[in-house]
């Protein structure tokens, strides 16, 4: 049965596709982000016919930075994607206390599966309506290798902090939760106490802006990497914020996996 032009979907089109979809059959303008679309055309949808899997981000694409439940239009287009048997993925770096949030705005039949804390680990229902989370990129070892680095980073950042003449504080990301990642948020000064409970536009005002200043944070963070976990992967997010993780934490690689 096809299907009318007049029902929107959401679909993570490439850059050439993006660019006509946007001129002929754009449902709402500022709908649009970087890897965002939401069309109404059924042949805009045609393109898309051999699709069996969405994968997307979740901060900054489907929600706004922090939030912690989904619009209810974003639900409709899940449940539109599942109608047509596409799965939907979502990928993103934050906590299973930042996920839950998210799981739980969504109907319990959604079908909708989370790769979170970079593809460690796999967040789903069970069919009698349970949620559960399973490792998918790292082990137990892997997990007791985070804890103890954080161990050691407690030490390690009061010394680059001061190094710096108290210009900053390095805290903890997300909230300070991940078991796979150790997340820093390079912030001015000294946090307020309910720092780890701020999100979004919040935090980001209380972090460091000067470029100067984060790529020689950067530097001493990386040579922290280089002393006590060599071979671990260092991502600089961008907006203050760097990620160290065990090798086999990445989330492409946790998409393959899937695959």
């Amino acid at each position: 049965m096809p299907r009318p032009d007049s029902a929107p979907i959401l679909v993570l089109p490439s850059e050439n596709r993006m660019q006509s979809c946007a001129e002929e059959y754009l449902l709402d303008p500022g709908a649009r982000g970087s890897n965002l679309l939401v069309c109404r055309s059924s042949r805009v949808l045609d393109g898309f016919s051999g699709i069996d899997t969405v994968y997307s981000d979740a901060d900054g694409t489907l929600v706004p930075e922090g939030a912690v439940e989904f619009p209810r239009t974003v639900v409709d287009y899940f449940k539109e994607l599942a109608l047509r048997g596409i799965e939907t993925i979502i990928v993103t770096g934050k906590p299973l206390t930042e996920v839950e949030g998210l799981v739980r705005s969504l109907p319990e039949d959604s079908g909708v599966k989370f790769m979170y804390e970079k593809g460690a680990y796999i967040l789903e229902r069970t069919p009698d309506g349970k949620i559960q989370a399973s490792p998918l990129l790292v082990s137990q070892e892997d997990t007791l290798a985070v804890k103890a680095l954080k161990e050691s980073f407690i030490e390690s950042k009061r010394a680059i902090e001061a190094s710096f003449g108290g210009r900053l504080t390095l805290g903890w990301g997300g909230q300070g939760t991940h078991e796979s990642v150790l997340s820093i948020d390079v912030l001015r000064g000294i946090p307020p106490e309910d720092y780890l409970q701020k999100t979004g536009p919040e935090r980001d005002a209380l972090k460091v802006d000067d470029v100067k200043l984060l790529a020689e944070v950067v530097s001493a963070v990386k040579d922290f990497v280089r002393k006590y976990a060599a071979g671990w992967n260092f991502v600089n997010l961008g907006n203050a914020n760097f990620e160290i993780a065990p090798g086999a934490v990445e989330k492409d690689a946790a998409i393959h996996v899937l695959e």
